[in-house]
């Protein structure tokens, strides 16, 4: 599945680091936040993450086999949770996040990972975004994006196992008209029924690059090319039956 290389994009397992409010806000101390996931009301985290730094990138890599079932922290929701990624690739100090107000982080960190390794981001390409352990129930995977990328094409993958949920998805042309008309495109996609639930082994969801821009080497025009301009939202609707209260 990974010929072409891989990174692991994701905080933690799938969430991602908090946003700060305010640009001059980064590189405050006192403003860190502990690790986290996104989820429905709550914070939502594994137990078996290895040591990472939620300013790396790539994050560490995650054993398809770990012994025990895992357990997500969680007070409500009835074990059900998105565990989502949100990628930005966007020069943090010249453009906000389509998602957040003006002022909001562009994850700047993410933004350097691009630059620092802009010779590997080629078709075959893997990004691992989401994590979902043994013994948790993934139900479906949500995408949502506000701004068209043309040239970058991918498909939805489950990276262990090389399965191909989605395949051809065109960031170039399904968003267009969702933009002009002010609103995010979004679509869903079933997981398989062999992927759902796996009692023995964990499963890593990402996508797997198939057609990407040309890096942009010409000094008198703007922009890098590659990933820039994406913003992406990756969800994968999972149910804990060892959560909640």
């Amino acid at each position: 599945m990974a010929d072409e290389g891989y990174a692991n994009l994701y905080h933690g397992g799938g969430g991602c680091d908090p946003h700060y409010l305010r640009h001059e806000d980064y590189f405050d101390p006192e403003k860190k936040q502990s690790k986290n996931m996104s989820g429905f009301g709550t914070k939502p985290t594994y137990d078996f993450i290895p040591k990472w730094d939620p300013g790396q990138y790539p994050q560490p890599d995650i054993e398809h086999e770990k012994p025990g079932p895992t357990s997500l922290e969680c007070v409500k929701g009835g074990g059900t949770f998105a565990l989502s990624r949100e990628l930005s690739f966007s020069d943090p100090y010249k453009s906000h996040n389509k998602f957040r107000l003006a002022g909001d982080s562009a994850q700047p960190e993410l933004w350097r990972w691009m630059l620092r390794n802009k010779e590997d981001i080629v078709a075959g390409y893997c990004l691992n975004l989401v994590i979902v352990p043994m013994c948790i129930e993934a139900e479906c995977i949500y995408l949502r994006t506000a701004s068209p990328v043309e040239g970058l094409t991918f498909d939805v993958i489950e990276f262990f196992t090389e399965t191909v949920i989605a395949a051809g998805v065109d960031l170039g042309a399904p968003v267009t008209e969702a933009v002009d008309a002010c609103r995010p495109w979004c679509t869903k996609f079933d997981i398989p029924a062999e992927l759902k639930f796996s009692p023995d082994c964990n499963r890593v969801f990402g996508i797997k690059l198939t057609g990407v821009p040309p890096e942009n080497e010409d000094e008198c025009k703007p922009g890098c090319g590659l990933l820039e301009g994406l913003d992406l939202d990756f969800s994968v609707k999972a149910f804990c039956p060892w959560a909640g209260q």
